[in-house]
């Protein structure tokens, strides 16, 4: 039992440690510019030593990674809180939900997502990952029989994705709109075709 709780306590120091790496780079990447952060200035804003930094991270572009990992989590989160009475909805109302998390924090979102665009953005690590997420609501909808079965549940949910990341990076390349002026419009247009392939 000892022994467990050794493992579970060190695996937990392990993870608080990678997210103050995390915290410390996003608040400098934000502040001075991705270019002039270095290695070295995150580590001692995280107050750990240089190869801590890199136990963790090949490097600093792969934080960005870490961050956006963040922001699937969230979106991920969003949608399984939804309350809309069928998949479709549920997926849509979490997609909604999260745009607003974006509108609201603009001010450290949109310069995060213009480096991670920068570092691979959508090639990078974990792309698909938000797709899966929406392919297994879209396979819950189908199951209760709110989707016909000969839609390509794959395809519909990297077409839900990649409109949220079309409209993500469209955002982060301007400085004033909102998400949403970006998100909604996406969504007007691929909604209705979900809908073409509802049951009943």
């Amino acid at each position: 039992m000892t022994g467990i709780t050794g493992i579970d306590r060190r695996t937990r120091r392990k993870q608080q440690t990678r997210e103050r790496i995390v915290d410390a780079a996003i608040e400098l990447f934000i502040g001075q510019g991705y270019d002039s952060t270095t290695v070295d200035q995150i580590a001692a804003a995280a107050d750990v030593a240089r190869g801590t930094f890199f136990n963790h991270f090949p490097g600093k572009e792969d934080v960005t990674h870490a961050w956006i990992d963040r922001r699937r989590d969230e979106l991920r989160d969003c949608i399984a809180a939804a309350s809309a009475p069928d998949a479709v909805a549920r997926i849509v109302e979490g997609l909604q939900v999260a745009t607003g998390l974006y509108d609201s924090d603009s001010v450290a979102r949109r310069p995060m997502t213009r480096i991670w665009i920068r570092c691979g953005g959508p090639f990078g690590a974990g792309h698909g990952q938000t797709a899966e997420s929406i392919r297994a609501v879209l396979d819950e909808g189908r199951q209760a029989g709110q989707l016909r079965k000969d839609l390509d549940i794959r395809a519909a949910a990297f077409l839900l994705q990649d409109s949220f990341i079309g409209a993500l990076c469209r955002w982060a390349a301007t400085d004033t709109d909102s998400l949403e002026q970006h998100v909604r419009p996406a969504l007007d247009l691929v909604v209705p075709v979900l809908r073409d392939w509802t049951a009943g």
